[in-house]
């Protein structure tokens, strides 16, 4: 489920108001009402809006929220149109994708420094250190490359939730957890922050944990996150308290 905010009121006559960055938003939605948008806006980001008489349109602008604000979330973001952050934009939330980093007690922003260096493909949008701290790398509203291959073989439960050769990445936001060992355990504090990281996400784009809470292993197969694929009880754990926070928020 989108979340929007309200970024103000317009009211216009039947011309086109003036293009200029303050007034972005009017003039698009103008625009697309029209019908002769273009690339001035994307009227699925707009909504509201009432004719008032006399020419004058009143106009509701209400904008895509993409950032998740319930939670301390520190930006720390990959360098934009770089090998693991293309600005390729994700076409709908069906999954919420959880990772290890493979690398214990290591700091997230040397994980993401490891990304930006473009040394190798790989991303996610949220990185959780072993002291709770959530880092955001990657915008939700941007791809993260951390679930796909490129043999472009996948999994049933994959297929079953974006098709069949389907790109997971174009679908679905990415999660990495930092374990405290090579087991791939976590602290109290990394679970619990991806506890409550993964139902605020679910919650705000109405997925079912259930079905919409994966591993990366559920992809592709990769026996990441290490801990939750060798122990299946912990999983199913996990989305119950995954669950549980959902109906706590």
């Amino acid at each position: 489920m989108k979340k929007y905010k309200d970024i103000g009121v317009y009211d216009f006559s039947d011309s086109a108001p003036a293009y200029s960055a303050s007034n972005y938003d009017a003039y698009a939605n103008y625009m697309s009402m029209q019908g002769r948008a273009k690339d001035e806006g994307d009227p699925n980001k707009y909504k509201d809006y009432n004719v008032l008489g006399s020419g004058k349109i009143k106009l509701t602008v209400i904008k895509e929220d993409t950032k998740t604000t319930s939670l301390d979330i520190e930006e720390y973001l990959i360098p934009e149109n770089t090998l693991n952050r293309q600005c390729k934009d994700v076409k709908a939330i069906k999954a919420i994708v959880i990772h290890w980093t493979e690398a214990p007690k290591q700091d997230p922003k040397v994980t993401i420094d490891y990304w930006s260096s473009e040394n190798r493909i790989g991303s996610a949008h949220f990185v959780i250190g072993i002291d709770g701290k959530i880092y955001q790398a990657i915008p939700e509203n941007e791809q993260a490359r951390h679930a796909g291959n490129n043999e472009g073989i996948y999994k049933n439960k994959a297929t079953e939730l974006f098709g069949d050769g389907i790109n997971p990445n174009v679908y679905s936001l990415g999660i990495e957890m930092e374990p405290l060992t090579s087991n791939g355990d976590f602290s109290p504090e990394t679970y619990s922050s991806a506890v409550n990281l993964a139902s605020s996400l679910c919650n705000k784009y109405s997925l079912n944990p259930e079905t919409s809470l994966i591993r990366h292993y559920d992809v592709t197969g990769k026996n990441c996150p290490k801990y939750f694929v060798n122990y299946e009880n912990e999983w199913r754990l996990f989305k119950e308290n995954v669950i549980k926070a959902i109906g706590e928020q």
